[in-house]
């Protein structure tokens, strides 16, 4: 997804992910397709209320909004509460990993 956004020329791509080492890999990346474009990496646990809001609140501060989140931080297992009806932190804890925690 990043590569396109970048093409298409947005002002500014905020890479949020775990591991911090593979956001500056990415974002060097981003760099070098587009060296104008502004950058945010924040590492988290995206399961975590409190870190997610301090990614925001920094996605705030430097842009002043976000326009579009993609996430990839894993899959729903389909037989948990709906949004809108539990707490974020017990809603986060109904999804799997996609990829294998090293």
């Amino acid at each position: 997804m990043v590569p396109a956004f970048v093409k298409a020329g947005v002002k500014g791509v905020v890479l949020l992910a775990s591991n911090a080492e593979k956001l500056a890999a990415t974002e060097k990346s981003v760099k070098a397709s587009n060296p104008t474009i502004e950058t945010l990496t924040y590492a988290l646990d995206i399961s975590d209320t409190k870190a997610v809001e301090a990614a925001f609140e920094a996605i705030r501060h430097k842009f002043g909004h976000a326009d579009v989140l993609i996430n990839a931080a894993g899959a729903m297992t389909g037989d948990g509460p709906k949004l809108h009806d539990t707490d974020p932190d017990q809603w986060w804890r109904n999804f799997v990993r996609s990829d294998p925690v090293p």
